[in-house]
């Protein structure tokens, strides 16, 4: 099978850490980093006429596991993954024809696992191994594209997990198909709306006279963070973690870069302090008897963190901008949400 029988698969699992068989598939892009941690424990005694630590009282004392798992920002079957990651309570709805939207918000990961798998090619046979990840939290979330890029745009999870498995059979990869099996890239940002007032409506937060973005924008990254606690270790466990329950605030950042085109946009907004919401969509291809496949991301309150302009030899100045979202305490809105409208009619 070699490394064209490679795969990445998921599931929720309805106990934490209780292996279930993947049941969402996504194509890799990339070189993957989750992998087994121990933490090892040695003795440091003397002993007369020995030189070096004894190996009988080397031994591992707790283990996890985590790492970043990097895909294409595909049309469909991320729900879950942003799901999980933002901690929502976000369902399929049918709009129209093929059409289901998702509304994510920022809420509790506690409770939300998934069981991750990854099969990899042992070279010395061709044999699809496969490693398991029962117990996987994502840490956190990068949504990225920028000018030049060949491919998709990223979007990349980083897990902690409880251990690693070798035991748990390989799971049958089916991947997406048609239309729904394409990607998002960097020419699909239909729009970086600045400003403007966001607004919550039956749970859902939408923006009204925000104006597309006049600077010429080169490159966006966004990263979502719901922190868990990743070492509850403890007595009787034998080296086991519990559950990473939530134990820091959200956070949620992102960049541009591009060039000085308007200061008032971007550098006057930094150096005033002043909150305004941000709203970056992507648009793809049209479903059949409905919408276009949308990722669309809104943030209530984003305050510019840096956003200094800069003479660049002959070429035009550029600008670098830096941004955080915090949570919108003078509207009452969520500090993030993600809306996501595709083919899949369950997440």
């Amino acid at each position: 099978m070699s490394i064209f029988g490679q795969q990445f698969g998921f599931a929720a699992e309805s106990s934490w850490g209780t292996v279930v068989t993947p049941d969402h598939f996504l194509p890799l892009l990339g070189t993957e980093s989750m992998e087994f941690a121990p933490t090892w424990g040695n003795s440091e005694t003397l002993t007369a006429g020995a030189f070096g630590e004894p190996s009988s009282r080397a031994k591992i004392i707790r283990f996890e596991a985590g790492g970043d798992i990097p895909l294409e920002l595909s049309y469909s079957k991320l729900g879950l993954l942003v799901k999980q990651a933002m901690g929502s309570s976000g369902t399929a709805t049918l709009i129209s024809g093929t059409a289901y939207k998702q509304v994510h918000q920022i809420g509790s990961t506690d409770g939300k696992s998934l069981t991750t798998q990854l099969g990899r090619n042992e070279v010395s046979t061709g044999t699809i191994k496969p490693f398991t990840y029962p117990g996987s939290k994502i840490t956190s979330l990068t949504i990225a594209a920028s000018d030049g890029d060949t491919g998709a745009a990223q979007f990349t999870p980083t897990f902690n997990a409880k251990t690693e498995q070798t035991s748990t059979a390989l799971a049958a990869a089916a991947y997406a198909s048609g239309a729904s099996a394409g990607a998002f890239t960097f020419a699909d940002v239909s729009a970086v709306k600045i400003g403007g007032t966001a607004t919550t409506t039956s749970g859902v937060i939408s923006v009204t006279g925000g104006a597309q973005a006049t600077t010429l924008l080169n490159s966006v990254s966004t990263t979502i963070s719901v922190p868990g606690k990743p070492d509850r270790y403890g007595l009787g466990n034998q080296g086991a973690k519990s559950e990473q329950i939530n134990n820091a605030m959200p956070m949620v950042t992102g960049s541009f870069a591009g060039e000085f085109t308007l200061q008032s946009e971007l550098y006057d907004v930094w150096k005033a302090g002043t909150a305004v919401p941000l709203q970056i969509t992507f648009t793809g291809a049209a479903l059949t008897g409905g919408p276009n496949y949308i990722f669309d991301m809104i943030f209530p309150a984003v305050k510019i963190v840096t956003a200094p302009p800069h003479i660049n030899g002959y070429d035009v100045p550029g600008q670098a901008v830096t941004w955080k979202a915090y949570r919108d305490d003078v509207n009452g809105n969520n500090m993030a949400q993600v809306t996501y409208i595709n083919s899949d009619s369950t997440i």
